[in-house]
């Protein structure tokens, strides 16, 4: 009797699993009433979608349906509606006209936002609601650094731009190739942590302190792999298995580190790589030209210029990165900085990665691949000429 009710549980239970599967399935492949963009439909669709997340090509795979369905794109990831939008005009208005901004501008929790921030209460992926508007406005006040706050925070800022350069010195002396992504990447950590805590000396700050930040940011690069979000996103489960669990786990144990020392609706998605690499717009799309933005002059080209109209790198509307302002500005300093007192060249015992976007690191955030460079002080240089 024993055996037969447990064989007659489990049979329930297949069953309910079976049914949960088909009506994901069915959710799937059954769209709403209407008529919605062209885009990748029934079980070729779905395959589709799922090389592109397995091979982590899903920027080849959009590029494919905007040059085969055109500006939009319409398809289900397991029942949840996307729209992709691959025209710099077209998510201009999306995301930024009074006509579409607030309808367009909620962005549902992630599982990064659940295991990386605090309680899942974070800026970047939550509705867009009165708190929200309150977290943003707070933080572009702390971004602007309003006040007399401002001289004393840019005198840290240098005093750990001072410091780099003596790393990267002292490192050219040794005559090494230099990890020129390592070195940044830390120093913005260390810049971030300053900002956070107020008056403290890069100068002071232990290596435990940066090696903390550093393992909480490999954690969550870890689980932003286009093939770990989904997987973690759509089948929760997953998370208490295997490498999948080592991966939540990581992240949950290095941000309980961090922070001791730190304190289904149309979703639409713009699809940059597509119009920031257009040939339809621009010239040698793959080939680093900054001369393209720049009028004949040589000054750069106004805001409202229909060439800077088509580049979106901090996204568009009411939902735009809110640290474009504290990212440009640091990018100019540290980059001035370095090039003043130093000249670079490629390394010596191995070759300079590609400059072709299309071999950067793949991820949901593509990233240059970690390279080194030769150093040569500009100072010294001069001097000897002489």
């Amino acid at each position: 009797m024993d055996v037969c009710c447990l064989c007659t549980t489990w049979t329930l239970a297949v069953g309910a699993a079976m049914l949960c599967v088909l009506y994901v399935l069915s959710k799937q492949f059954v769209f709403r009433k209407g008529n919605p963009p062209p885009g990748p439909r029934g079980w070729k669709g779905f395959m589709e979608i799922l090389q592109a997340n397995r091979d982590d090509s899903l920027y080849e795979a959009a590029w494919g349906w905007a040059e085969k369905y055109g500006d939009l794109t319409f398809y289900t990831v397991l029942g949840k509606p996307m729209c992709m939008l691959h025209s710099a005009d077209i998510v201009r208005r999306v995301f930024g006209s009074d006509e579409y901004k607030l309808l367009t501008s909620d962005r549902e929790p992630t599982v990064v936002s659940e295991f990386a921030w605090y309680n899942g209460k974070e800026l970047f992926f939550t509705p867009y609601n009165s708190q929200t508007r309150q977290k943003r406005t707070l933080f572009h006040k702390i971004m602007g650094i309003y006040g007399e706050g401002v001289d004393k925070f840019e005198s840290v800022v240098s005093k750990e731009l001072d410091r780099v350069l003596e790393e990267m010195d002292t490192a050219r002396v040794t005559d090494q190739d230099i990890p020129m992504p390592q070195i940044l990447s830390r120093s913005l950590k260390i810049i971030l942590y300053v900002l956070v805590n107020c008056d403290i000396d890069p100068a002071r700050l232990s290596i435990d302190v940066t090696d903390t930040l550093e393992r909480y940011d490999i954690a969550v690069n870890r689980m932003l792999d286009v093939q770990t979000l989904t997987a973690l996103t759509f089948f929760p489960p997953l998370r208490k298995v295997g490498k999948y669990k080592k991966i939540c786990d990581d992240v949950t144990e290095s941000k309980i580190e961090a922070e001791k020392i730190m304190f289904e609706d149309l979703k639409f998605l713009a699809n940059s790589w597509l119009f920031h690499h257009d040939p339809k717009i621009w010239d040698d799309p793959w080939k680093f030209k900054p001369e393209r933005f720049l009028d004949e002059s040589g000054v750069i080209l106004p805001a409202n210029h229909p060439v800077r109209k088509k580049i979106l790198p901090f996204g568009h509307g009411i939902r735009m990165c809110p640290g474009e302002a504290f990212a440009r500005s640091r990018v100019f300093l540290f980059v001035v900085s370095i090039l003043q007192k130093f000249d670079l060249f490629p390394p010596e015992n191995e070759p300079l990665p590609s400059c072709d976007p299309r071999d950067n690191l793949k991820g949901v955030i593509r990233q240059a691949p970690p390279f080194k460079c030769r150093l040569r002080n500009r100072r010294e240089a001069e001097t000897s000429k002489e």
